[in-house]
């Protein structure tokens, strides 16, 4: 798949780790001219010139960008044309060396991965808030997820299990339910300064 895009911040003076004379950098500097004139760009394209603005070689960049990208968005399909048809390289062993005497490589992968879900952290979190200082029901997932972010509340490490004679395992979500909404009513009373009422009425057990 492949996007619109504006050729931008590509310094070519840059682009190469090596001289024209070095082996392979000729058909380096072919393959570089080829992608620069593509009217179209691959979607991984704007990650691309992200690295090179971090200093990467255009190849490594390209490497790298594809290898961030969705399976689905990736152009091309696989390493191997990606190495021969776009890098200019012989073969995607090349490739395997590059990671194999530099690690930061995989780490610049996993980070450029990871980084649409870290641009929308703010927006996630505001609607987290949002939605927790909701009075009703519907908040009390977020409630408790919220006091859990901040420290002030800790689940159990585990649901109450029951199973008699050898039968199955049962897990009772209703009173764990009811435990949590006990716990969460007293840190919510107790950090308002209100006299805490009994279990029965925030569970809505009636007292035996």
């Amino acid at each position: 798949m492949i996007a619109m895009a504006r050729v931008k911040s590509e310094d070519p003076k840059t682009a190469f780790p090596a001289p024209v004379q070095t082996p392979g950098q000729r058909e380096s500097r072919e393959s570089y001219a080829l992608l620069l004139k593509r009217k179209t760009k691959p979607l991984w394209w704007e990650d691309y010139l992200e690295l090179r603005a971090r200093g990467l070689d255009w190849r490594k960049a390209a490497y790298v960008a594809w290898a961030s990208a969705p399976t689905y968005k990736r152009w091309p399909k696989t390493l191997e044309q990606l190495a021969g048809d776009v890098l200019g390289l012989r073969s995607d062993r090349t490739i395997r060396k590059w990671k194999e005497n530099n690690p930061d490589l995989e780490e610049m992968i996993a980070a450029f991965q990871v980084a649409p879900m870290m641009k929308h952290r703010r927006d996630v979190i505001d609607a987290l808030i949002t939605v927790a200082k909701l009075k009703k029901p519907e908040g009390h997932r977020d409630r408790r997820l919220f006091l859990e972010m901040t420290g002030d509340y800790k689940p159990r490490g585990a649901l109450a299990l029951t199973g008699e004679d050898g039968g199955p395992i049962e897990i009772d979500l209703e009173t764990e339910y009811r435990q949590d909404m006990a716990e969460l009513a007293e840190i919510l009373m107790r950090a308002s300064g209100q006299e805490l009422p009994a279990e029965s009425e925030i569970t809505g057990e009636a007292d035996t």
